[in-house]
């Protein structure tokens, strides 16, 4: 039993469940009873109708039984168009040729000697500012010292401090 004939089985248990013969149906539907039998068969004699005709056919048919055409139209076989759109497009992985390979090698090596580069430049101005303020603080450390001796009473050197 192909996906027609499936769809059709469907439609054709859902009349039958109301109790309604193809002629009532016709009647409701506004289609000819030929029309209705032709897709309650799934259309084993070849007439398929376009997609778009044969989506309104169910939900007319399913509406005038007042059921929801969802489950219907679900069953319908999908169209290559129709999956393009649901299913998003895969990406063709084409392969690296050797020259992206060496052009990404040397942005990475180029990176690699910046960030060095840059890393050696801060420890140079680290060591450099180090140095002037030791430079700097120097003489203002030895004047504290001769400062703080001067002022401070002096001991003999034979006590000591225990």
């Amino acid at each position: 039993m192909d996906d027609y004939q499936l769809l059709g089985a469907y439609l054709k248990e859902k009349r039958e469940e109301h109790q309604l013969s193809l002629d009532n149906m016709a009647a409701r539907t506004k289609l000819s009873s030929n029309k209705l039998r032709e897709l309650e068969e799934g259309f084993i004699n070849g007439s398929l109708p376009s997609n778009y005709l044969l989506k309104a056919y169910i939900r007319n048919y399913l509406s005038s039984l007042n059921e929801s055409p969802l489950h219907a139209l679900n069953l319908l076989p999908r169209s290559k168009e129709e999956l393009d759109k649901i299913a998003p497009k895969t990406l063709e992985r084409k392969p690296i040729s050797p020259g992206m390979i060496a052009l990404i090698f040397i942005i990475f090596i180029a990176s690699i000697a910046g960030i060095l580069k840059y890393i050696a430049q801060l420890n140079r101005t680290n060591y450099q500012i180090e140095t002037y303020s030791q430079r700097k603080n120097q003489p203002e450390n030895e004047e504290r010292e001769k400062i703080e001796q001067s002022s401070s009473p002096s001991l003999p050197n034979s006590i000591a401090i225990k």
